[in-house]
């Protein structure tokens, strides 16, 4: 585990507040849930749909497909401020203030996942994975003051590995970066962009994970983000949901709106398929020229001796 300055630390986090209270009579409230949601965040092909599938393997958590509904909602926000700076002034910044705003596209994040939240009324905690709401924490925390943040952090080369091959698929094509350098800045510019709100939520509200110790110890790392979002789990239940995952028997994802009710196919090759997609030695140097000094902080060489 690393503390949100991104050094390694194997001390637990401060325990958070818990997302619900299981002996509550209160009635269900979709809102309530949705405003205190869990955003896993990171840069692309770090693993996060992979985390967002364990959590979603414990019952008192529930989520769907990616919103990309920060990242929508900022450049909203970006283009009503840009217009307003004209000498003439326009857009929605001339008829309502920046705060109305923020209320408006708070009441549109509770309505777009609102039936994900319904889908299971027993569940207190919204697992939103979107992994380039990592550029919009800023906006999460004031439109979202109580959501939570784990920051999942993959070394550079994996990434920008997965990221390269993915560009050459009819489902990265339109969105992948097709080279290793344009793949290592993209990784730069999300994590530092995530790091960066750190202090921003505290240590009670942002948590640093590592893919690598997720990869190598899933039931632990696992418990560890049930923890921080106040679900302690014991070890076997954890055991229990890493298992099923490991034999296709994991909690579904759901497509629902436009799509009905039916569950996410992943395309084929969408998953890596091993744990460290090889960058030759010349892409890697050229990675680490680029990123290596920011992964050196999340415990990986920034030579690349650990490739």
């Amino acid at each position: 585990m690393i503390n949100p300055l991104g050094t390694l630390s194997s001390h637990p986090m401060d325990p958070a507040p818990s997302t619900d209270d299981a002996n509550s009579d209160d009635p269900f409230d979709p809102n309530e849930v949705a405003a205190s949601p869990l955003l896993i965040v990171g840069a692309p092909r770090s693993g996060t749909t992979w985390l967002q599938r364990l959590l979603l393997g414990h019952p008192a958590c529930v989520g769907g497909q990616e919103s990309h509904l920060l990242v929508l909602f900022d450049a909203m926000l970006t283009e009503a401020r840009r217009k307003a700076e004209f000498d003439r002034p326009h857009g929605p910044l001339t008829m309502t203030t920046e705060t109305a705003m923020l209320d408006s596209l708070r009441r549109m994040w509770f309505e777009i996942l609102a039936p994900t939240v319904e889908s299971r009324p027993d569940a207190g905690l919204l697992v939103e994975k979107t992994p380039d709401h990592a550029l919009h924490l800023e906006l999460a925390d004031r439109l979202l003051p109580r959501c939570r943040v784990i920051h999942l952090v993959r070394h550079p080369a994996d990434v920008a590995a997965s990221l390269v091959r993915a560009s050459a698929s009819s489902w990265g094509r339109g969105w992948a970066p097709g080279s290793v350098e344009a793949a290592s800045r993209r990784w730069v510019e999300c994590v530092e962009a995530a790091e960066s709100a750190a202090q921003r939520f505290g240590t009670t509200r942002f948590m640093t994970m590592r893919y690598e110790d997720l990869r190598s110890d899933p039931a632990r790392m696992l418990g560890e983000a049930l923890e921080f979002t106040g679900l302690t789990t014991p070890d076997a239940e954890c055991d229990r949901i890493v298992e099923a995952e490991r034999l296709g028997r994991g909690a579904a994802i759901t497509l629902r709106g436009e799509f009905g009710d039916r569950p996410l196919v992943e395309p084929e090759g969408f998953g890596d398929g091993s744990g460290h997609p090889a960058l030759g030695r010349r892409d890697l140097r050229r990675c680490l020229a680029i990123a290596g000094s920011l992964a050196s902080r999340f415990g990986h060489d920034s030579k690349g001796a650990d490739r």
